[in-house]
């Protein structure tokens, strides 16, 4: 107690000790630019609001070029929609198609069709896909782009996320659209060789 004041001294502050920046480019491996560096080690401290603006955001990653070719099997998506619009065809039946209900009910379909389709092989695809957009982006400017690249992969290392990650439900919903076109192409060519009665199991002439 300080008897002038009649106050309790304050304790002396300690000094906090800036760390010095780390080299990223020499820890991760690869080429990192300055601007992407210089984010790095300001270590700003991540949001829930940005853990769910990066979940929106990955669904657009889906069009990067890593990405753009990636798709489930046609034919193991077929038999997801078959299977799961099974369980589900009566309760999307009760409401307008793409109301609000209707998207809750859908959403929940979407999950199941996606973990019928999730595989190891497709994850480490993903990854390793992963792993070039963000070292792209590492050389690059945009660190909203590299803040949304490292929130995507914690989501990744979730199992249970990969239903729900934007970038994976992209990737599902263009396998879906390409697979049904697949589809009635292949019954539009099946009604062609039916009605030309190319469907017949027909024994040569000559036999």
């Amino acid at each position: 107690m300080d008897k002038r004041s009649g106050k309790k001294p304050k304790s002396p502050r300690r000094a906090t000790k800036k760390l010095p920046p780390r080299d990223w480019a020499q820890e991760w491996g690869f080429e990192i630019s300055p601007q992407v560096q210089a984010w790095l080690n300001e270590n700003a401290p991540i949001t829930f609001e940005d853990s769910v603006r990066a979940s929106r955001e990955s669904y657009n990653i889906a069009r990067e070029p890593e990405f753009d070719d990636l798709r489930f099997d046609a034919e193991e998506t077929i038999a997801a929609l078959v299977r799961t619009l099974a369980e589900f065809e009566e309760r999307l039946a009760r409401f307008p198609a793409r109301s609000e209900k209707w998207r809750l009910v859908y959403d929940e379909a979407r999950m199941k069709m996606i973990q019928l389709l999730l595989t190891p092989s497709f994850r480490e695809d993903v990854f390793a896909r992963w792993r070039m957009y963000f070292r792209r982006q590492c050389r690059g400017t945009d660190t909203g782009k590299v803040n949304t690249a490292l929130l995507i992969r914690r989501y990744l290392e979730e199992p249970s996320y990969w239903l729900i990650c934007g970038l994976v439900v992209a990737i599902f919903e263009r396998s879906k659209v390409a697979a049904l076109a697949e589809l009635r192409e292949s019954e539009r060519l099946a009604a062609r060789f039916r009605a030309a009665s190319l469907g017949l199991n027909e024994k040569p002439s000559w036999n």
